[in-house]
């Protein structure tokens, strides 16, 4: 709770009157009972719940703001075989994830691999763990690098061919249409 209260708050401006904000949600995935006390019919078979604000005298509900939403696994009894959906064959495979090898035949291929393989990544020993770890940081610094170089390249080549243009006699206009430059930059190109 105190995480989407940060979410809410976050969307939030100092000063602010009147506020604007998104509905904020909380998903709980729950593999044990936390207490709720969960009894009569309504509740056979449920293991999604959903919560909000509710003013306590008038029952009225406000604004869609903070919705806590708990998915209780613990509940959730249907096998492999009976999983239609896709939403079934998640919760199927994140309550039976320790057990399980690998995505249930009978669920296919798709969006679940995601969901193995970032559970084989959590099994990693600490030493494992931490040279995967280096090697993603290896790989987007890499990456960053390449970005960088990409958008300076791209700005030095919009910058010669401004030069050009402005050597040329083009007007600044033409040239801020033609390269996306601000007016400024161009008079900033200028030989002193």
């Amino acid at each position: 709770m105190q995480y989407a209260a940060k979410v809410y708050d976050s969307n939030s401006r100092s000063g602010d009157r009147h506020y604007d904000l998104p509905p904020v949600y909380l998903i709980g995935i729950l593999a044990r009972d936390p207490g709720f006390s969960r009894s009569g019919s309504v509740w056979d078979g449920r293991y999604i719940s959903e919560y909000t604000f509710r003013e306590k005298e008038t029952h009225e509900v406000a604004d869609e703001t903070i919705s806590i939403i708990f998915v209780e696994l613990y509940r959730f009894g249907k096998g492999a075989g009976k999983c239609r959906s896709d939403r079934d064959r998640w919760w199927y495979s994140m309550k039976h994830l320790k057990e399980l090898e690998s995505v249930p035949a009978a669920f296919g291929t798709g969006s679940l691999d995601r969901l193995f393989r970032a559970s084989e990544i959590a099994q990693f020993d600490s030493e494992k763990r931490l040279k995967y770890e280096e090697d993603m940081i290896s790989e987007r610094d890499y990456i960053n690098i390449l970005d960088t170089a990409e958008e300076r390249g791209r700005a030095e080549g919009i910058s010669k061919v401004a030069r050009a243009m402005l050597k040329s006699g083009m007007d600044i206009k033409s040239i801020s249409s033609l390269t996306g430059m601000t007016e400024e930059q161009i008079k900033a190109l200028r030989p002193e």
